[in-house]
């Protein structure tokens, strides 16, 4: 029986990176609830072409080449990665569903905007097991380079309990390992089943994001039921509020949308005490 709706989904396909792994959920979700209603085709949004949809959901990404290519057009943007040079695209699209609040401010703001919908995100589910120590510290960088893992590391003190950084230095070609006892740095790519044990036997999770699109790494650390320490701003405040670390300044694109965050490191320390002070409780 052939499907009733046919869709592209049309973003970075390369495997590792955020926007794979949101095609990807996105997929999943809706092959099970409507596998004999669907089909999805999955296009890079460098193509020059795409096969005839119902609908275009443009991950991120836009091709404006690759709009007459579905009758309909559906924007989920990270904003931190939409390109003010993309601004007049913004009109052709159809509707702009957004993952944050945050963001649903900053394109109900942009002239000319189509419906914007708030509609959430999620994360995968992971397979969660272990103890939850709580003077166990881990910081997920992987391949983003804007979690401030080299602040953190270079900030972290002495009678602070083991901090576990797990980082792709080939995405952060800058990050020097500090060289600490307490410090443990792992680098390169990991399996799911490494991170599932990192997230399972860390108990306190330091996810102090200079931006974020949406804020994966919060959502697992709240799977795993984790302590969570993250920036007082958005969209990360909406995530988590109990352990916030007030900004320092606060800073815009030039050339994409959105703010970006320094961390007042004097309240990083105050909030890490709180912290480490409930943990020992």
């Amino acid at each position: 029986m052939a499907p009733n709706l046919i869709v592209n989904f049309i973003g970075n396909i390369t495997p590792g990176t955020g926007i794979f792994h949101d095609m990807t959920l996105a997929r999943f979700i809706l092959y099970k609830h409507y596998r004999r209603q669907i089909h999805i085709n999955t296009i890079s949004y460098i193509n020059f072409d795409a096969p005839p949809a119902h609908i275009n959901v443009f991950f991120e990404n836009v091709n404006y080449g690759l709009l007459p290519f579905a009758k309909k057009n559906i924007l989920i943007p990270n904003q931190e990665w939409y390109y003010r040079s993309w601004l007049p695209y913004i009109p052709s699209f159809d509707e702009i569903w957004v993952k944050t609040r945050y963001a649903e401010r900053i394109f109900s703001e942009i002239a000319g905007h189509p419906p914007v919908k708030y509609i959430g995100w999620c994360s995968r589910e992971r397979n969660l097991l272990g103890s939850r120590n709580r003077k166990a510290c881990l910081l997920l960088a992987g391949r983003s380079i804007n979690k401030n893992a080299q602040l953190v590391a270079d900030e972290w003190r002495p009678e602070y309990p083991t901090l576990t950084i797990s980082i792709n230095t080939k995405e952060n070609k800058e990050f020097v390992d500090p060289k600490k006892a307490n410090v443990r740095v792992i680098t390169g790519d990991l399996t799911d089943g490494q991170v599932d044990n990192l997230l399972s036997n860390n108990g306190i999770h330091i996810c102090l994001s200079r931006i974020e699109g949406f804020g994966h790494s919060i959502v697992e650390a709240k799977m795993a039921g984790a302590v969570i320490v993250t920036t007082g701003a958005p969209p990360m405040n909406e995530l988590s509020s109990r352990f916030l670390v007030d900004i320092r300044n606060k800073f815009e694109y030039e050339e994409k949308l959105g703010e970006y965050y320094s961390i007042n490191t004097a309240h990083m320390h105050e909030t890490l005490a709180a912290v480490f002070a409930m943990s020992n409780r």
